[in-house]
């Protein structure tokens, strides 16, 4: 197991570099993988925008202003992706 964490711990911060949002490529690449239809599509990314939203609240109480705005950059991607 750990050999597997190393390598994907590899991957993550490739796949960062290139301003890839791991998050969102995972639960692209599954929805698409497990074949989910349009509401079910639909309802994860909701609760995922929900999670940033969330997630987003948080650090701005933390006046953590920049992470904040790229969280919101975040949501604003899974939001869009409610609309083909």
């Amino acid at each position: 197991m750990e050999v597997a964490i190393i390598v994907l711990r590899k991957l993550y911060e490739k796949a960062r570099e290139r301003g890839i949002d791991v998050e969102l490529f995972i639960t692209d690449s599954l929805i698409m993988e497990l074949g989910l239809d349009p509401d079910e599509e639909a309802s994860v990314h909701v609760e995922l925008a929900e999670k940033m939203f969330e997630r987003g609240r948080e650090l701005l109480d933390k006046e953590d202003v920049i992470q904040a705005s790229e969280n919101s950059i975040r949501l604003l991607k899974s939001v869009l992706r409610l609309y083909p």
